[in-house]
């Protein structure tokens, strides 16, 4: 998890973190996702923007929700799932700039 953690503060100046609902927030003008363990081993990053981002990777799952979707990355080693989390994290960081202004 800390891993992930630092590829998201690490990805644009201005990410903060928070709990939230027991779980780590990370915003920078809104909400950009959110880390959630899942009980069944890994994590889940849920991306608050995941509608819009449907497109950018086949690993982005909205499962029923209606504007939330992840990517669940088992182990560190998994890197078609970081390379995926990397590149939808970066488009969320653009769509949280561009509803900014």
């Amino acid at each position: 998890m800390l891993t992930i953690r630092d590829m998201v503060h690490s990805s644009a100046t201005g990410i903060t973190e928070k709990i939230r609902y027991t779980l780590p927030f990370f915003d920078r003008h809104a909400w950009i996702c959110y880390m959630n363990p899942l009980k069944t081993g890994g994590i889940e990053v849920c991306f608050m923007k995941g509608r819009d981002l449907a497109g950018i990777s086949p690993l982005l799952d909205q499962k029923d929700r209606k504007l939330v979707a992840g990517i669940t990355i088992t182990s560190t080693e998994d890197l078609e799932s970081f390379e995926a989390f990397h590149v939808v994290l970066t488009e969320a960081i653009r769509l949280d700039e561009l509803n900014r202004k």
